[in-house]
């Protein structure tokens, strides 16, 4: 059972000005991934922020796969930004809180989402407990929002430190609208991987093999984290400084979808 938010309903996540704004909500657990979407389809793994990357699209109505999407935030956060004047979006998945890496991808993703000068950018955050090595990450993210003047409608459906929870995003393309839900390991297994096997095996240029490919040699490398006194590798027990190599790959990449 998801664990009661700790901000608003678990049900809902309340928009800023209900009369203008679509209605978002919490789908509650599935139990396989093609229930979040529309028609039940199997969604396009181009389409999916892994961790450490953005999507970004704009609705098109000559298509059918116009959202977006992220899977398994359990201490990250899955952002969604949109501007319903051009009916772009962008999901990111933020698996670290190192402030200049996240400024530079949500700089990037507001650059391309049109005139963002009016404040009609909406977003939202989701996610698990939001901590990685003791530190916050969703502090950060929703710190580096304001700076922009974006101010995120969020819950945080899991604040235990002892039950795993695993959280997944839908942004809708055609209004903005974000469905949320959660699911388990073995659903997300199942999904995604026949991608990392089949990328594993085959590196080749097909786009969602090379970016399989780039997720699973960021995530072998050590896990850095912003505190107080600087940048620090996660892990207690590496005692070398962390250096400008080692920060740049944790840089997002941000994917435009057509």
């Amino acid at each position: 059972m998801p664990i009661t938010s700790v901000t608003s309903s678990a049900s809902l996540l309340w928009p800023k000005n209900e009369g203008s704004q679509p209605e978002n909500k919490f789908s509650g657990v599935i139990h396989n991934i093609q229930e979040a979407f529309p028609d039940k389809v199997s969604p396009c793994y181009l389409r999916g922020a892994l961790p450490g990357e953005g999507v970004l699209s704009t609705f098109n109505h000559r298509f059918n796969d116009n959202y977006l999407y992220s899977l398994n935030a359990q201490t990250c956060i899955i952002m969604t930004l949109y501007n319903p004047d051009s009916k772009t979006g962008a999901v990111i998945h933020v698996d670290h809180n190192i402030s200049s890496l996240i400024d530079e991808a949500v700089t990037t993703i507001l650059s391309q989402l049109g005139d963002t000068q009016n404040g009609n950018i909406t977003s939202t955050l989701s996610g698990g407990v939001w901590f990685m090595g003791g530190e916050s990450i969703g502090d950060m993210v929703k710190n580096i929002l304001r700076k922009h003047d974006i101010h995120p409608e969020w819950e945080q459906w899991s604040f235990s430190l002892c039950t795993e929870h695993h959280y997944g995003v839908v942004l809708h393309l055609d209004n903005g609208r974000v469905e949320a839900f959660e699911h388990s390991i073995l659903t997300l297994d199942r999904f995604l991987s026949p991608l990392l096997s089949e990328a594993s095996i085959k590196r080749d240029d097909k786009p969602e093999h090379q970016r399989a490919n780039a997720f699973m040699t960021r995530f072998g490398a050590p896990a850095i984290k912003e505190t107080k006194a600087g940048l620090q590798y996660v892990e207690g027990n590496i005692r070398e400084s962390v250096t400008d190599n080692d920060v740049n790959k944790f840089r997002f990449q941000i994917h435009s979808v057509i």
